[in-house]
């Protein structure tokens, strides 16, 4: 009976030491997807005020320019 009794309690240990690694990793997990959010949403805001500075200068180019070829270039198109 005391072996059975022994083994119950390192089962019962071993459970919970597998519960608190799974607890660590899910911490983890939790963190590193906070900090890609973080990264996604910095970058996002980094990008968007130069890009929206090159599309800003090219409408005005495409309101601003008469020759044909040159509007398809600030279009984005090639002139054939």
């Amino acid at each position: 009976m005391f072996t059975r009794f022994a083994a119950l309690i390192a089962s019962q240990l071993e459970h919970h030491v597998e519960l608190e690694h799974e607890h660590r990793e899910l911490l983890d997990e939790r963190a590193t997807s906070e900090l890609r959010e973080q990264f996604i949403a910095i970058l996002g805001h980094d990008l968007r005020n130069p890009l929206h500075a090159v599309y800003a200068s090219s409408d005005k180019l495409q309101r601003k320019l008469t020759d044909p070829d040159l509007l398809l270039l600030a279009a984005g198109s090639k002139p054939t």
